[in-house]
C-alpha cells in the first residue's frame, strides 16, 4: 500500500493487489492543475489556477434529486496564475429548499474543450442526506472499443447518462468475461465518476495483454449493476 495510516484507512491508494481504491482519484481530482471547487463552508465557488493566467468558462450547475435543474449559470473567468479566482456564490439553502441536492461544476476552455469537471452534493444538515438512499435509478447508455499496442491492450469507455436521473459513483471494473474475475493490473483514466443527466464521459482502461476475453462491469450508488461488451 501507499502511505498506509494504521490502524486508519483513509490514506491509501493502492491496495495490495494493484487495485486502484476511490481515495486515490479523489486525490487526483484534488491536485488537477485546473479546478473548479465548491466551499463547503460559505458556498462559493473558485477556480483554482496552477499555471499561467488563462481564461475559461465555468458552468454551475444546481440539480435537485428528482433531476429538476434548479439553476445553471455559466461564467468566463480570467483565472490568475497560481492562484484561486471567485467564481460565483449561489444561495444553495434557498435553491435546495431543505432537501438534498447535487452540483455540478464544468471548466471549459475558450474554444469549448473540457478541462475540468467537479460534482457534489449538498444539504444544509446531514439528516437531508439521507435522500440520497431515495435517489431514483440512472439509466446509461455505454460502449466500449479495443485497441493494442507495444504489448498493451487499452479500451475507450464512453458513458452517457441518457436517463432523467443523476448517476452517483458509478464505478469501473475490468474482469475476465469467463468468470468474472478482475484484471489486474488495470489502469482507468478516471473512476468512480457521478453525472447529471446529459453528462458524457471518456475513460481510457490500459492493462497488460493477455488471453482473457476482457468486459467492463459497472456499478454505482443508483445503478443496477451491469457489464459492457467490448467492441
Amino acid at each position: 500500500m501507499t502511505q498506509p495510516a494504521w490502524p486508519s484507512t483513509e490514506w491509501n491508494f493502492l491496495s495490495w493487489d494493484y487495485d486502484t481504491q476511490s481515495s486515490f482519484y479523489g486525490t487526483m481530482k484534488a491536485c488537477e492543475p485546473i479546478h473548479a471547487q465548491l466551499n463547503l463552508v460559505d458556498d462559493s465557488v473558485d477556480l483554482i489556477n496552477l499555471g499561467a493566467a488563462r481564461s475559461f468558462m465555468v458552468r454551475v450547475r444546481v440539480v435537485g434529486l428528482d433531476g429538476k435543474i434548479l439553476s445553471d449559470h455559466t461564467n468566463q473567468v480570467l483565472a490568475t496564475a497560481d492562484n484561486r479566482t471567485p467564481v460565483a456564490k449561489p444561495d444553495l439553502d434557498a435553491l435546495a429548499g431543505g432537501h438534498a441536492v447535487l452540483v455540478e461544476l464544468d471548466v471549459t476552455d475558450p474554444n469549448g474543450a473540457a478541462v475540468s469537471n467537479n460534482f457534489y452534493w449538498w444539504a444544509k444538515d446531514e439528516a437531508s442526506l439521507r435522500e440520497l438512499n431515495s435517489l431514483p435509478p440512472a439509466t446509461l447508455t455505454t460502449s466500449a472499443t479495443a485497441a493494442t499496442a507495444n504489448g498493451e491492450r487499452q479500451f475507450t469507455v464512453h458513458i452517457v447518462d441518457s436517463g432523467a436521473t443523476a448517476a452517483v459513483l458509478v464505478k469501473l471494473t475490468l474482469e475476465d468475461a469467463a468468470d468474472g474475475k478482475r484484471i489486474l493490473p488495470a489502469y482507468y483514466s478516471d473512476n468512480y465518476i457521478s453525472m447529471l443527466p446529459g453528462d458524457q464521459r471518456t475513460i481510457t482502461i490500459a492493462f497488460p495483454a493477455g488471453e482473457a476475453k476482457p468486459q467492463i462491469a459497472l456499478r454505482g450508488w443508483n445503478l443496477t449493476a451491469q457489464t459492457i461488451a467490448v467492441r
